[in-house]
């Protein structure tokens, strides 16, 4: 009898192995990272992008209103998932997220020469270095900020697959609408055709583009539009 009931036992311990190797197999699969460079990251196939990166200098922003509704919509819900930690992407010079969180344990990801500016400014907040590496001691974010990142990035693929591997529960992502760009750039058509009049962006895409692209990874749960002059578009996403 004895014998009946370790070979129960060490079937259900089977059995439970073979659960957990396949919930891993499944998370693995669902981690495999995601590249649509060859769908052009769902913009038109003639859209022409830039193949460098030209770095973008905050270290004089004292004071920075730019994406001002993108972080105020981050801050909005705070009080609906009891945010405690909130981490800004592509921080720039830390004014944002600590303006718009300052009761709140904040961490800010970046560049040079942006990097070096607010890890000497503010000592005492969390930065880290922004190269897609996980640190050991990062925590659980509840609220993750990227306003204006995605644009500036050769392999936006890269920045989208190690956002869906870190632990958040609201993502919040911006980046201009080129089809309200020609409104106020010269000249007009090359919004459309690319590559970007700023030239420190390497693509931009539409409302449509973007939400196809971003759909990709996760689930978009709020898109639209912020000030009309910033010519920005906002999705709030959460994990699939």
């Amino acid at each position: 009898m004895s014998r009946f009931f370790l070979s129960i036992s060490l079937i259900a311990a089977i059995a439970v192995s073979l659960n957990i190797v396949c919930q891993i197999d499944q998370r693995a699969a669902q981690c495999k990272d995601l590249c649509f460079k060859d769908q052009n990251y769902f913009m038109k196939p003639t859209y022409q992008a830039r193949t460098e990166y030209l770095p973008d200098d905050h270290t004089h922003n004292g004071e920075d209103h730019c994406q001002e509704e993108v972080y105020q919509a981050a801050a909005n819900l705070v009080p609906q998932c009891a945010a405690k930690v909130v981490a800004d992407v592509g921080c720039g010079s830390g004014v944002k997220v600590l303006q718009y969180f300052p009761n709140l344990y904040t961490i800010g990801f970046e560049v040079e020469p942006n990097f070096s500016c607010v890890t000497s400014r503010y000592p005492d907040k969390k930065w880290y270095y922004g190269d897609f590496s996980f640190p050991d001691d990062l925590p659980f974010c509840d609220i993750i900020v990227c306003a204006d990142v995605i644009e500036h990035l050769t392999d936006p693929d890269q920045l989208l697959n190690w956002l869906r591997r870190l632990d958040f529960k609201y993502l919040v992502i911006s980046t201009p609408d080129k089809d309200m760009l020609p409104r106020y750039q010269q000249p007009p058509e090359q919004s459309q055709s690319g590559p970007p009049v700023n030239p420190h962006h390497v693509r931009e895409w539409s409302f449509a583009e973007l939400e196809q692209y971003i759909g990709q990874y996760f689930k978009i749960e709020r898109h639209f539009h912020n000030k009309i002059e910033w010519m920005a578009q906002v999705i709030i996403a959460t994990k699939k």
